[in-house]
């Protein structure tokens, strides 16, 4: 339920006591204005706590509707989840 996505995920962040995440969305057939507003969300959430918040496995059009969304790259977008937690990113296209 993308509704309860932010409130979840950020109670396991308060109850470990950590606010580095890496969210792989790879299974994520469509990214509803909904999913995108839970994902803003909880990146100020994180961000508030001097956390990091990292996505990867979009493509298509769920990653160009990511970036249109946040146009000033405020949540970084990997390849994998390699890439993500190692913090690595290739150059992106301007």
């Amino acid at each position: 339920n993308e509704a309860e996505l932010c409130r979840q995920l950020w109670s396991l962040l308060e109850t470990h006591l950590t606010y580095r995440l890496v969210l792989e969305l790879e299974d994520v057939p469509v990214l509803s204005e909904g999913l995108l507003a839970q994902l803003a969300e909880l990146r100020k959430r994180i961000y508030d706590r001097n956390g990091q918040l990292r996505l990867c496995g979009l493509a298509g059009e769920n990653e160009q509707h990511l970036r249109d969304c946040f146009h000033d790259r405020s949540l970084p977008l990997f390849r994998n989840r390699n890439e993500a937690v190692m913090g690595f990113r290739p150059a992106q296209p301007r």
